[in-house]
């Protein structure tokens, strides 16, 4: 995350949030936020699919990927 300003308590925030990537058992995000016109700060995570403790990262169920994908 990279801050461009500083936001103050009280401030109305909008956010962005968009799928960047989509991999077999990750994904990765791109937010923003504003304050106004003015950009506030911006960054990137990524996620795994684990739903298991025991077997770690797991593909994506298909449906899954294909409502990621906008399909």
């Amino acid at each position: 995350m990279q801050y461009r300003r500083r936001i103050f308590f009280g401030e109305e925030i909008r956010s962005t949030l968009k799928v960047v990537r989509v991999g077999n058992s990750s994904m990765e995000f791109a937010f923003t936020a504003f304050v106004g016109s003015e950009l506030a700060a911006e960054g990137s995570y990524i996620i795994v699919h684990s739903p298991s403790k025991e077997a770690g990262s797991q593909p994506w169920p298909p449906e899954w990927k294909n409502k990621f994908l906008g399909n």
